[in-house]
């Protein structure tokens, strides 16, 4: 079997078209464009395989598929799922579904975009219900960078009124008391 690289199309062709140089040149070209092609299909495999790509390969990916306020800083699963769902975010921008998906990435699947007519809000607000505390975004700079992120894939006219961040506790909760009884006397001496 002859492999991608190697085939030549000139070697393929019937007798009658090899001997016409237009039909050289066309095959010429042609075959170094096909020899390229399994380079390509690697790259392209690489979105398939985002879970295996280095770090700086994602890097290279954020900015070629265009994610939004992409950081260096960001935690390694959240750049794969930003770039994973980069191409929904761009097609999905400007509705719920966007916010939706990057609030996801950001908080996990149990983050809800609640719009106004959800809580009794004004026309086209919404707010942001997280189940828990986002651990790598607790920096004051990620909070403008999550910010950043909700205003990119919502639609301008909309306002995001809250993001309310909820956490559980499982610890025992102790209840005390405690019960004084005094007495008050005043000495007064006169004299």
């Amino acid at each position: 079997m002859i492999s991608l690289q190697q085939a030549k199309l000139l070697e393929m062709l019937p007798p009658s078209l090899v001997s016409d140089p237009q039909v050289q040149a066309l095959s010429t070209a042609l075959d170094q464009a096909l020899q390229a092609l399994p380079a390509l299909l690697n790259g392209a495999r690489m979105l398939s395989d985002i879970s295996e790509q280095p770090e700086a390969m994602l890097d290279s990916l954020a900015w070629q598929f265009h994610v939004d306020e992409y950081q260096g800083s960001y935690a390694l699963e959240i750049k794969r799922q930003l770039i994973a769902q980069s191409v929904y975010i761009h097609q999905h921008r400007g509705t719920p579904a966007a916010v939706q998906a990057v609030i996801s990435i950001i908080f996990g699947p149990g983050a809800v975009l609640q719009e106004w007519f959800d809580y009794a809000g004004d026309p086209y607000h919404f707010r942001i219900l997280c189940p828990s505390s986002p651990a790598p975004w607790s920096d004051s700079d990620i909070h403008d960078q999550i910010v950043a992120l909700i205003n990119r894939a919502k639609n301008v006219r909309s306002v995001m009124d809250a993001l309310l961040v909820s956490t559980e506790i499982d610890r025992p909760i102790y209840v005390g008391g405690a019960v004084l009884v005094s007495k008050y006397i005043e000495v007064v001496q006169h004299g």
